[in-house]
This record gives structure tokens, sequence and C-alpha cells, in this order.
């Protein structure tokens, strides 16, 4: 589909191929385009639209470029619906916006919405408001992702003592929301080089106010990059924690063996020594003597209990 954003800021015109392209449109989307939309798009622009493949090219060296008069760039864009990244194609020049792109995107929803209400008529401007609507949208989703990891941080510390099994979950749930953060960083890392991308090129047609608008938009990049560090060392404090909970859990569990085993060993020792079938054992012609060798194994398992008690090596784990 081509959908076409006019100068006047009217209704956007959705092409069709038995209409003529508008002389006044500034931003030209294709989303899932058709052979003949690209046909016209590129008898318009003068230059050959990439394919998907080379939108989605992994080089970065190719990724932004520029001939002329025209801007390219090659940004990878988080997928509405949590799946893989899907491209995002601009090319930029002082008559016209062009955005190729493969799936639905509520950032570019939002530009285009924000368009009709604004003002503005270069291509300049809806350069940068799709730039600030997709920033936007990624920092409302690492917003989420924050109080999600707040909440984390609540289940973790309690003064409950929490069971293996909990732990392994809280573990899984580290592991997701770093997946979710991750699913931004190409967002935000092909956002940064197309901006200084542009910067650099500096072309004539971008003028003293678009440059200070793209430099708030790149310091609003490098605070979204900061919270992405400050999440990520967070959530690695947090894995942290809960592996020192496990060990913690399972010293627990070694101590109490390594305390059974000692206070058993006496015990042992005395019923083996006993258990030896010699023809004179004095003890077993006592009328007591069986109660007895009960009695001295239980104080030989008392008195090392009461020396590691004494030591202060029993605790409530």
């Amino acid at each position: 589909m081509l959908t076409i954003h006019l100068a006047d800021h009217e209704s956007p015109v959705v092409w069709t191929p038995e209409r003529e392209l508008p002389v006044d449109g500034v931003w030209f989307d294709l989303c899932n385009p058709t052979p003949e939309e690209i046909r016209r798009i590129e008898r318009m622009s003068g230059f050959a639209m990439p394919s998907r493949e080379a939108v989605s090219a992994l080089g970065l060296a190719q990724r932004n470029r520029d001939d002329e008069r025209t801007l390219h760039m090659q940004v990878a864009m988080a997928a509405d619906d949590g799946g893989p990244d899907t491209p995002l194609g601009l090319a930029l020049d002082e008559r016209f916006l062009i955005s190729l792109r493969y799936a639905p995107s509520r950032a570019i929803d939002a530009a285009a919405t924000q368009w009709q209400h604004s003002r503005e008529t270069t291509p300049v401007s809806v350069f940068a408001l799709l730039l600030e609507t997709s920033i936007n949208e990624v920092a409302g989703e690492m917003q989420k992702i924050a109080g999600d990891v707040a909440q984390l941080s609540d289940a973790v510390f309690v003064d409950a003592r929490l069971r293996t099994s909990d732990l392994q979950d809280l573990m899984l749930c580290v592991g997701r929301l770093e997946g979710r953060l991750a699913r931004f960083r190409p967002s935000l890392l092909g956002f940064a080089r197309t901006l200084g991308f542009v910067e650099n090129r500096a072309p004539s047609f971008l003028t003293k106010a678009a440059r200070s608008r793209l430099k708030v938009i790149a310091s609003d990049l490098k605070t979204l990059e900061e919270f992405d560090d400050q999440l990520t060392e967070k959530l690695q404090f947090l894995l942290d924690a809960i592996l020192g909970f496990i060990n913690t859990a399972q010293n627990a569990v070694m101590k109490l063996l390594t305390v059974a085993s000692v206070v058993t060993i006496p015990p042992v020792i005395l019923a083996g020594i006993w258990g030896m079938n010699f023809a004179h054992m004095p003890e077993l012609k006592w009328a007591w003597g069986y109660p007895l060798a009960l009695g001295v194994l239980l104080v030989s398992m008392l008195l090392p209990l009461a020396w590691f008690g004494w030591r202060g090596w029993l605790g409530r784990d």
C-alpha cells in the first residue's frame, strides 16, 4: 500500500493505479508495496528503490549512503507484535521523504496522525517527526520494562525465604525482561547512526532549525541508551542476587548434611565396638547394659550438637 501525506495536511491519500501521484506529496509511505507502486515511486523520484533483501542487509557500511541530492538510510525497527525486527528504508531529499517498510508500525501511524495536525511542510520535518515518534514508542516500552523490573525486585527481596523453584521462576523472569529490552537496542543503534549520518552529510536543505531539532533527538537517544544501561545493570544485579540466594540455600543444605554426618560419627563408632563378636565383653552380662548403651549413643550425639551451638554454628538455617 502506498499512502501519500500532503503538504496541506489534509487526510492522507491512498494511491490506486488509475490515478497520478499528487504533486504536493511530502511523505510517500510504502507498506508491503506492490511492483506497480514501486515503479511509480521510482519514476517519480528518479532512483531505484532497494529490494527487501537490501533493506534488511546486515552490512552496516551499506545501510546509509547518499547520491547527488538524496540521502538513503536503513533502520531495523522493533516489531509491534514482539517478533523479529522489521526493516525500514528511508529516502530523504528536499522534495520528499519516502519510507519503505514491510510491517505495520505504531510509531509510523503516530507520526502520520501528528503530521495532519502540524504546520510544517518540509520533508526534513517529516523525517524528524518520524524519528521522534519512533523514539517515543521505544521509550514507552522501556518504561513498561522498568516497571516490571521494579516488581521483580520487590519479589526477589522479601523477608520470607523463597523456595528454589520460586527462585528459578524469578530467573526466568529476568531472562524474559532482558529479551524484551534487547529487542529495542538495534532500533536505538540504527536511529543513532542515521542521525549521525544526516548531520555529517549536512545537505543544503537541512536548515538551522532542523539541525537543532535533530540535536534534541540525538540527546533523547543518548538518554535512552543510558536508561538501557541502567536497566541492564539492574537485571544483572537481580540475577546475581537470585543466584546468591540459591547458593545460600544450597550451602544450608550442605551445612545440615555436614552436621548430621559429624553428629552420627560417635554413635557409629560405639555401635561398631559393641557389635564386635568377642567372647568376653563385660557389658553383655550387665542387667542394664542395653539401655545404658542407648543412652551413651544418645549422649554422644547431643555433645557435638551442644558444641556446635556453643560456637554459634547452628543458626536459623
